[in-house]
């Protein structure tokens, strides 16, 4: 969209264009997060038919809780992925608006429904882990400043997406005020 005044189709094909980068990004997250999941699931359940004691069997909740995280945002992208389909065909611009908002508060929110299901998976894992042996924190405590760091930069990277969606509407808006005069 590079008119002051968008036509329609310009709409319409950016439209499109946001409607493909999304199905795309969501695709990939399904992906990675069904592998996760695969993998999660059969691990937690090996670590269950060999558990020792107590510390293994909470690290195969922890495998379990994060398989759990991991299906719950991806119920929650794949419904709010139904709703945000644009329908370009009535007032596009308004349409398109109501198009970037959802997914601007989706990226905004990510840390909530896709970050912090997770915290609690990972929190028994470690938790077992140290457990198994509590005079030895190093490796509770490296792993788990990773695994905060790696969290937070998701939560930050969706809120940068979230960021750039703002700049996006604020330019639609002003192109439909250049439009109005």
């Amino acid at each position: 969209m590079t008119t002051a005044n968008p036509s329609h189709a310009d709409l319409k094909k950016y439209g499109a264009e946001i409607e493909h980068a999304a199905s795309r990004r969501n695709r990939l997250e399904y992906l990675a997060g069904g592998g996760a999941a695969v993998f999660l699931l059969l691990g937690g359940i090996l670590i269950m038919l060999g558990a020792d004691g107590v510390p293994d069997l909470v690290v195969a909740a922890g495998f379990g809780a994060l398989v759990i995280g991991i299906v719950a945002a991806g119920v929650r992208l794949v419904l709010a992925g139904r709703k945000t389909a644009p329908n370009m065909s009535g007032d596009s611009s308004a349409e398109l608006r109501r198009h970037l908002e959802t997914e601007r508060d989706l990226l905004r929110t990510a840390w909530l429904w896709y970050v912090a299901p997770l915290v609690s998976g990972f929190l028994l894992i470690y938790g077992g882990v140290w457990m198994s042996s509590p005079d030895r924190p190093a490796f509770v405590l490296i792993a788990g400043t990773l695994t905060l760091m790696f969290l937070m930069a998701v939560a930050l990277l969706n809120r940068r997406a979230a960021a750039k969606m703002d700049r996006e509407l604020r330019e639609l808006a002003r192109r439909d005020a250049g439009a109005a005069r």
